[in-house]
């Protein structure tokens, strides 16, 4: 009997872990433009709203989300707001979903975020196909290390019965180097993350003082990529909810509460205060001192023209291919610079450790 209520309490206990665990699950980029993209095609065959998401709801991992959407539109919410009940969505794609439903194009609305999250995986699987091959040498590196350390050297010294030949007191420390760290690799392992979540929280201590909001921004080569990357993400939004009938002072509200970036709501509340105060975008660009002449140009042209949707496609998709080539630089300038450390660390292992240890006079007096 007690041990039913022990497994009764630990399944509570399971279900209540799951249910928050969903609670706060998000869907993926790929997810995203899966979901909408059926969405549209379904709804632009004419299905009802309902039966599309219940079909929709097999392009996602978490059908339980989509369940939750539909009992919600069931109840009299609003497709926007049933988006945002269900924790699983972004506030930049409920707003897209209310500009569409308040406009009667609601499959427009599909469109344009089927659109934005493929857009924003490609950008995503182009970074992330750029840092493959360096990551690839980056994790060689490290297991050449974990083998000369905890198999290579011990077995040179095996060799000689423990009789350490060296010549240098460089090969000396680096033969007891290597001993502490096969001794004691749980202690080494933990202080090593220890250092490295202090690095990483001091990193984000440092980022919040708005003295520092940029400093990743001057890394070199990196860091202007990455302001490229950031503000990229932001013109692709604008460009999206501007296509969707959004005001431009409300597309601004919304970038700045998607944005994780500090440098980029501080650039919004720059541009909306210049937007209030009656100063065109084009000026408002320039007072932030960007640097930029493609951005400037195209929100000129369109402002003369006005056709500033259109525009703004256009810098994203030169954006898109700017970040994508970098990120292809940044490979080709990392991969050999990894090689050169792999190759100099054998080398020095090779000149400090393995030369001292040959004493021929060891195997001449055998």
């Amino acid at each position: 009997m007690q041990k039913d209520i022990n497994i009764s309490k630990n399944f509570k206990k399971k279900a209540l872990f799951n249910k928050i665990i969903e609670s706060n699950k998000k869907l993926t980029l790929n997810e995203n433009e899966k979901f909408f993209l059926s969405l549209h095609s379904l709804t632009s065959a004419g299905i009802p709203i309902l039966k599309s998401l219940t079909i929709s709801k097999n392009q996602i991992s978490s059908k339980k989300i989509i369940d939750k959407v539909i009992k919600e539109i069931e109840k009299g919410e609003s497709f926007e707001n049933a988006l945002k009940k269900s924790n699983a969505f972004s506030s930049f794609a409920a707003s897209i979903i209310s500009a569409g439903e308040n406009s009667g194009k609601l499959t427009e609305a599909f469109e344009n975020l089927t659109y934005y999250f493929k857009t924003m995986n490609l950008i995503k699987q182009n970074v992330q196909g750029a840092l493959y091959y360096p990551l690839m040498v980056l994790t060689s590196i490290i297991f050449l290390i974990l083998y000369l350390i905890f198999n290579f050297i011990p077995s040179l010294l095996d060799l000689y019965g423990g009789e350490m030949a060296y010549s240098s007191s460089w090969a000396f420390y680096v033969i007891k180097i290597s001993m502490f760290i096969k001794e004691y690799f749980i202690e080494v392992i933990l202080t090593f993350f220890s250092i490295i979540s202090i690095v990483v929280l001091l990193f984000k201590t440092i980022s919040k003082n708005p003295k520092f909001y940029g400093l990743k921004y001057k890394i070199p080569i990196l860091g202007n990529i990455l302001k490229k990357q950031s503000i990229n993400n932001s013109i692709w939004s604008l460009y999206i909810l501007l296509d969707s009938g959004i005001p431009i002072m409300t597309a601004f509200d919304i970038i700045s509460d998607n944005s994780h970036e500090k440098i980029i709501k501080e650039y919004i509340f720059r541009i909306k205060e210049d937007l209030e105060s009656g100063y065109p975008l084009s000026e408002s660009l320039v007072n932030l001192n960007l640097k930029d002449e493609i951005l400037l140009y195209f929100v000129y042209l369109g402002e003369e023209t006005g056709d500033m949707v259109q525009k703004l496609k256009l810098i994203s998709e030169i954006y898109t291919k700017d970040i994508t080539n970098g990120y292809k630089e940044l490979s080709q300038v990392v991969q050999p610079l990894f090689i050169g450390i792999m190759t100099l660390i054998v080398g020095t292992l090779m000149f400090s450790v393995i030369l001292p240890l040959l004493n021929y006079d060891v195997f001449y007096n055998l």
